[in-house]
């Protein structure tokens, strides 16, 4: 009768696979048997079981069989992926080919997301959960993209305590391992990174939104910005949003030795202190000038009407040396053959002007 041995699919890759018994019908004399192709052996039982003593071995080499005995086969499964492997049987003079073919590699995991993370800091390294893969078999990419630093590692377990190394952006991962992110926020505030990641075939992003600045908008004066900073109002030059650290910057001389140089814009002290600083004597306006505070160096001496704007939200703002002290402005005045530096009398909207070589309080701000 038909000889037929079901063939085997989606097998494990480099092991040994037995066939189903298959019992011979249809003859009424010993017929031969013969096996051969790819490394494949068979037995000769006397049940569909084989639980007989002592146990057939499987062998290689031509033999004879009687109908109503079972016949199974054996095959080495390919090593790799998607592999087949084939032996022929032959009883008399029917044949079978038989094939054992391993499981072709699935890269395509179950769908997962990465938690995204807000309030990052900025330009500052940002750690993702740990998410578990599943739903492939054997190593596949792992990659994840975007610019800047960034790093990847995988894991065996949901807290990391059996970790590879970090990599700079990709490596692989197998079924039920975690992934772990480590990647570098965005340089602005209330900025959403998304950042691709891919595993095999599948691709999500990982959001990462950094903080958001309390001074955006419309800040009240004495608003602490997310930088550390103060918002202190509006410059009269321009209307730009004006800032301030959280404290004087000391007492400083105007400039000395005492000189003049004609800087005397009320409404701009940037552009003061820019004009000034280079000439090195100018005490006030190079200590603003060189100051590095909250990660900004663009700070510089306030011009009068800068002082005036800010002076009414000295309490919010905080930190100021009492009512009546007076503070340096960047302006200067010529005074008819005598020049002097402008100061700010705090507490009110007095400017006056006196010898340039007087320690004053001063306060420096910067403007976006």
């Amino acid at each position: 009768d038909v000889l037929a041995f079901a063939d085997r699919t989606d097998v494990v890759a480099s092991s040994t696979i037995y066939s189903d018994y298959h019992q011979i019908t249809g003859i009424n004399a010993a017929a031969s048997t013969l096996i051969s192709g790819g490394g494949g052996a068979y037995r000769i039982c006397t049940n569909a079981t084989c639980n007989e003593t002592p146990v057939p071995e499987f062998v290689t080499t031509p033999s004879s069989i009687v109908a109503g005995k079972y016949v199974q086969l054996r095959l080495s499964s390919g090593a790799g992926y998607g592999a087949t492997v084939s032996t022929t049987m032959t009883v008399g003079t029917a044949s079978d080919l038989w094939s054992v073919a391993t499981a072709a590699q699935d890269t395509t995991p179950a769908a997962f997301t990465i938690p995204a993370v807000t309030g990052a800091a900025l330009s500052s390294y940002v750690q993702s959960a740990k998410v578990q893969v599943t739903g492939i078999n054997g190593a596949v990419a792992l990659t994840i993209g975007g610019g800047g630093e960034k790093y990847v590692r995988v894991c065996n377990d949901a807290n990391c305590n059996s970790a590879g190394e970090w990599t700079t952006g990709s490596t692989t991962i197998n079924n039920n391992q975690y992934i772990h992110l480590n990647v570098v926020s965005p340089a602005t505030h209330g900025t959403t990174d998304n950042r691709p990641v891919t595993v095999g075939t599948y691709s999500t992003t990982w959001p990462i939104t950094t903080i958001n600045d309390a001074c955006a908008g419309s800040p009240s004066p004495g608003t602490t910005c997310s930088d550390g900073t103060k918002f202190a109002g509006y410059s009269p030059d321009g209307g730009g949003k004006m800032f301030t650290t959280t404290s004087d910057y000391g007492y400083q001389a105007f400039a000395w030795p005492e000189t003049y140089h004609g800087v005397s814009n009320w409404n701009t002290g940037r552009a003061n202190t820019n004009a000034l600083a280079p000439h090195g004597n100018y005490q006030a306006a190079n200590a603003c000038q060189n100051l590095t505070a909250n990660g900004k160096t663009d700070w510089y001496l306030p011009a009068p009407n800068e002082m005036n704007a800010l002076d009414p939200n000295r309490a919010a703002i905080g930190n100021f040396e009492e009512d009546g002290v007076l503070y340096w402005t960047s302006a200067q005045m010529d005074g008819g053959g005598w020049s002097g530096g402008i100061y700010h009398v705090m507490g009110s909207d007095f400017n006056g002007y006196t010898g340039q070589g007087l320690w004053l309080a001063i306060r420096c701000v910067r403007r976006d």
